[in-house]
């Protein structure tokens, strides 16, 4: 994403057409969001069975506090990247304790040969099918958003910049504030009787 953030910056000194500029730009950004699903599958391996749910709230709440702050100018973008390489590189500690621990469980002699569990090919289809269409409804809602309470509602550009900006940002706080909640309160394991 950092690569993206600072192609988008160069858009207007390049001496390449600028559509073509932009296009890869988002492309590498794009490239770039789809580490999350990394770093969800990391999340998950890198926890116990008891700190999973908290782990990708954690995660989750991040992504939505980012999709609040952003789309942020491209420089807090790349000061933000920066920030985050350094820390990844300077402090993470990689760790698989979630499945380290399921596999001492099923077989002591495996240890040494630490191997992946199988995977439900099924179940991955439905993460990767409802993903992508959870993506497609907000791309849509980003792209078609401004003409449409354009028409709809009769404002001019800045009633529909302000408006729209009220809106995404009203989103992007509830999903945080949903996370921050199933951190805090740990919701998962709450039982309804």
């Amino acid at each position: 994403m950092f690569l993206g953030n600072l192609i988008y910056l160069l858009c207007g000194v390049t001496p390449y057409p600028p559509k073509w500029v932009m296009f890869t730009s988002r492309f590498v950004t794009g490239l770039g969001a789809g580490v999350n699903t990394v770093l969800r599958t990391y999340a998950v391996t890198a926890s116990t069975v008891s700190d999973r749910s908290r782990s990708i709230s954690l995660n989750s709440g991040s992504f939505a506090l980012g999709l609040t702050i952003g789309p942020a100018p491209a420089f807090m973008g790349v000061m933000i990247n920066l920030i985050c390489a350094c820390l990844v590189i300077f402090f993470f500690r990689e760790s698989n304790v979630g499945l380290q621990r399921n596999i001492a469980t099923e077989n002591d002699e495996h240890l040494r040969f630490f191997a992946l569990p199988q995977y439900d090919r099924l179940a991955i289809m439905t993460c990767i099918f409802t993903r992508f269409a959870q993506m497609f409804v907000i791309t849509n809602l980003e792209t078609l958003g401004a003409p449409l309470s354009m028409t709809m509602f009769g404002w001019n550009k800045q009633q529909t910049v302000q408006y729209n900006s009220l809106m995404h940002g009203g989103f992007g706080f509830i999903g945080f504030v949903i996370y921050a909640i199933s951190v805090c309160f740990d919701i998962g394991k709450m039982s309804v009787q």
